[in-house]
C-alpha cells in the first residue's frame, strides 16, 4: 500500500497544485480524510465497473487480474464506478489528474455519506465535495449520480 506522500507524488502537478488548499481546507473543517486512490490501471478500472453489475465469479476473476483483493457477496451489491474511462490513468507524464479520498471516523476510514462528524448539519462526504468545488476541484459528491470520495482536473 503507498503511502500518502507516494500516492501526492502520482498527481499531475497542477492537481497536487489544487490539491493543497483542498487538504487545508478540509483539516479546517474537522474532517479528517486520507488519499486512497490516484493512479489506477485499466484493468482495475473494469475490475471496479463490473462490481455490481457482474456476478461475484467474475468481479472476482477481474480483481485478482488486477491485483485487487476479493469481494464477499455483500461487497457486490453496489456499483462503485460509472465508466470504463478515468482520469486516474496515468497520463503522458505518467501521472493522475485524479484521485479518491476517503474520510476517518475515530481514525478509521468509512463511506457512510449521511455521517456529519463535525456536526455542522453538513454530511461530511457532501462537505467535501464542497471544499473540493471551492478549491477548483471537480467534486465527484456533486454530480448527478454523486461518487463522493472522487476528485479531478476540470480539463474542458
Amino acid at each position: 500500500m503507498p503511502t500518502q506522500d507516494q500516492l501526492f507524488k502520482q498527481m499531475t502537478p497542477d492537481l497536487q497544485a489544487l490539491y493543497e488548499p483542498f487538504y487545508m481546507a478540509m483539516y479546517e473543517a474537522g474532517l479528517p480524510f486520507e488519499l486512497n486512490e490516484v493512479l489506477r490501471t485499466p484493468a482495475t478500472q473494469k475490475a471496479y465497473h463490473a462490481q455490481g453489475r457482474q456476478p461475484l465469479s467474475e468481479v472476482n476473476r477481474l480483481r485478482k487480474e488486477a491485483g485487487l483483493y476479493l469481494l464477499g457477496p455483500e461487497d457486490n451489491e453496489y456499483e462503485v464506478t460509472w465508466t470504463l474511462k478515468s482520469r486516474h490513468f496515468a497520463g503522458p507524464d505518467g501521472r493522475a489528474r485524479a484521485f479518491d479520498i476517503r474520510l476517518l471516523r475515530y481514525g478509521k476510514p468509512h463511506w457512510q455519506t449521511k455521517w456529519d462528524g463535525n456536526k455542522n448539519s453538513v454530511p461530511d462526504y457532501l462537505e467535501a465535495a464542497r471544499i473540493g468545488k471551492s478549491v477548483g476541484l471537480v467534486a465527484g459528491g456533486l454530480w448527478s449520480k454523486p461518487d463522493y470520495p472522487h476528485f479531478q482536473l476540470d480539463l474542458v
